[in-house]
């Protein structure tokens, strides 16, 4: 069976992380799956990737979006591209769409009589025009007025009400469209915005977790030039994204007196009392990052299922933060870590008592590093979408 991924990267994100390790995981030799992946990360021909990235469009496709939103986009001729790919094999499996590349509308009509997976990685597909509504319910009511405009993709016009219409008219030209998410709460959102239950579903993000594995923390944080202070970790791509709230991790820090490690764009302001490590691209590096810290905290407003929650724990390091989206169904049983949003002093009231009463942290870290092992190891994932596709097609 052919599969033809599409999502706006291939390397830098948290879904093209999950689309190229996916991508890879089906096309172990000899189980019957083929799987090509299409992107505008680049425009290198070096399967099973495909690039297909047009100069200056991404920042064209910028101004078109500020002025008349998402679904306008020149995108030189890559949907017609896609759809060509599209008639090639047996089911398409879309991921992000919006990126500032793809004239989302041209491909969406082109595929209504293809079987198509789509995995939302976050809310876009049930919105008028954002990634995450945050506090906003009004993607139930039509997205009558958008709260955030300019919150990613900016726009300088609202036409979330205008984008909401299209979307559905869209999605309900489909013959054959199955909504996956990584966590339960986005397959509701998706239920709620008209999708069947029977073709709405939860399948885990993979991790590749050849590169993603417990490292001796010692030797990680001789890699890193780190101290032996109780290290706590956070993880954004950038730390000026509101919606990450890397104000709230300060605060853990400052009452806690844990040594604060950071990965990612730095905020404006630094604190001299924090360690900046920058963006760690590398997977061995981030390796390393996740090993040396005795915690990860995570205090996103509004996220779906964090790759870097998945990380973590596959490196055996436990996870504190917000209950929000879907980061409680990444939890192991009986795990204690999560705090309501905003509560940065609970959460640090949280970690107090863990730093100072927990006993058994080895077996601990073991524990939570088998349990990403069992939850999302990269060719049980594959095999679960690949269960989906031949279902689809009966």
């Amino acid at each position: 069976m052919k599969v033809l991924m599409i999502n706006t990267e291939m390397a830098r994100g948290g879904a093209a992380k999950m689309a190229t390790t996916l991508a890879r995981a089906i096309n172990v030799p000899d189980n019957g799956f083929e799987a090509t992946l299409a992107h505008c990360e680049n425009n290198e021909y070096d399967l099973p990737f495909i690039g297909l990235k047009r100069p200056m469009a991404y920042y064209l496709n910028i101004l078109q979006t500020r002025l008349y939103g998402n679904l306008h986009i020149n995108d030189f001729g890559v949907a017609t591209e896609l759809l060509k790919l599209a008639e090639k094999v047996d089911i398409v499996h879309l991921h992000n769409l919006h990126g500032y590349y793809l004239n989302i509308e041209n491909l969406l009509k082109g595929l209504t009589n293809k079987p198509v997976v789509w995995t939302w990685h976050d809310m876009w597909g049930a919105t008028g025009r954002c990634g995450f509504s945050m506090d906003c319910i009004e993607w139930k009511n039509g997205c009558s007025k958008c709260e955030y405009m300019n919150y990613y993709p900016k726009v300088w016009f609202d036409n979330a009400k205008a984008e909401y219409r299209k979307k559905t008219e869209l999605y309900s030209n489909f013959k054959n469209l199955h909504i996956v998410s990584p966590s339960e709460w986005l397959r509701q959102i998706a239920i709620a915005r008209g999708f069947s239950s029977d073709n709405a579903h939860t399948i885990s993000n993979p991790v590749d977790l050849s590169k993603f594995q417990p490292v001796n923390q010692n030797e990680a944080r001789s890699k890193l030039n780190l101290s032996d202070a109780r290290i706590a970790l956070f993880v954004a791509h950038d730390c000026n994204d509101e919606r990450k709230r890397y104000h709230d991790f300060e605060q853990v820090i400052k009452i806690t007196k844990m040594k604060g490690v950071v990965v990612g764009v730095p905020p404006e302001k630094l604190d001299p009392d924090m360690i900046y490590l920058g963006k760690l691209t590398n997977p061995e590096h981030l390796k390393w990052a996740y090993s040396a810290a005795d915690i990860f905290i995570i205090t996103s407003k509004s996220d779906n299922y964090p790759n870097t929650v998945v990380e973590s724990m596959a490196c055996g390091t436990p996870v504190f933060g917000y209950a929000v989206g879907g980061i409680p169904s990444q939890m192991p049983d009986n795990w204690d870590g999560l705090v309501e949003f905003g509560d940065y002093s609970a959460l640090s009231v949280k970690i107090d008592d863990f730093i100072t009463n927990y006993k058994n942290i080895g077996e601990l870290r073991e524990r939570i590093s088998d349990y990403a092992k069992t939850s999302w190891d990269s060719l049980f994932i594959a095999s679960r979408y690949q269960q989906l596709y031949t279902n689809m097609l009966k």
